[in-house]
């Protein structure tokens, strides 16, 4: 098969964009498309179709379903603008947590794009995660015989964001899988390794459930804003580096996260699956 897609990224976090009225890619061909020296490379497949409203599937590398991607949804805006698609700066986009509204902010070789992430999640059964209590916010547990303290949320997709100095490929490498598989959480999870640089600011390294460390997670970072606001470690704005770019987070007033970043087109393509 023959298949006509599209290369996105956002802050560095990378997707195959594809238009299709069904998917049709197998788990196998999401695997083989998204291999970064046998295929076309990417974090995710993203599937654009017209419902009632634009709609966004994604896909991890691994061909699981991702359930919500901040990035993507911020790309999903350039993809849309580029193909004249819609004609407004705004645009309310259907996703597996529901209908979520992006706006352009600014075109050009690089978009800047803002992007409602929704509400944050805190009860453990909606995260989902094996704890009692809500939020879970500073919880000890154990992981590769080692006592560290975590925060469970759920921005549409579960997250477990952990504060530490230790930003080291050893650190991030070892305990990312540990932590993404770890029993406390039956579908898995994104980890974000986070080190608070300044009231507003944190340094942040992502490993992503069915991806591996990613330059960037979209929902990681509101994830992180959630977590550092609730536990007293900064306030309400945030800015997160990432290695592959920064995004500026918000959290209102009613629970919600606001995300700004970059998103820009790397190439069209044609792959043969």
């Amino acid at each position: 098969m023959e298949l006509n897609f599209t290369k996105l990224a956002g802050a560095g976090n990378d997707f195959i964009f594809i238009e299709q009225e069904k998917m049709s890619l197998s788990p196998e061909e999401i695997r083989r498309l998204c291999a970064r020296r046998f295929g076309a490379g990417a974090d995710g497949v993203v599937n654009i179709s017209r419902r009632e409203n634009w709609t966004m599937e994604i896909w991890n590398a691994d061909g699981t379903l991702a359930g919500m991607c901040g990035n993507a949804l911020r790309c999903t805006a350039l993809y849309l603008d580029g193909k004249g698609y819609i004609r407004e700066d705004t645009v309310d986009i259907d996703t597996e947590d529901g209908l979520k509204r992006v706006e352009i902010l600014e075109r050009g070789r690089t978009y800047r794009v803002r992007a409602d992430l929704g509400k944050i999640r805190w009860n453990p059964e909606d995260v989902p995660v094996k704890l009692e209590g809500s939020p879970v916010i500073d919880r000890e547990i154990t992981v590769n015989g080692k006592k560290i303290s975590i925060c469970a949320v759920s921005m549409g997709n579960p997250h477990c964001v952990y504060f530490t100095d230790d930003l080291s490929d050893a650190n991030v490498l070892t305990l990312g899988p540990l932590l993404e598989h770890h029993p406390l959480f039956p579908d898995r999870c994104n980890v974000e390794f986070t080190r608070i640089i300044g009231p507003d600011e944190a340094e942040v390294r992502v490993w992503e459930r069915g991806c591996g460390e990613t330059m960037a997670c979209g929902t990681g970072s509101a994830a992180v804003c959630a977590a550092a606001s609730e536990s007293g470690r900064t306030g309400k704005s945030l800015l997160c580096h990432m290695r592959g770019g920064d995004l500026t987070l918000e959290r209102t007033e009613d629970g919600r996260v606001m995300k700004t970043g970059p998103a820009e087109l790397i190439y069209r393509g044609t792959a043969e699956l």
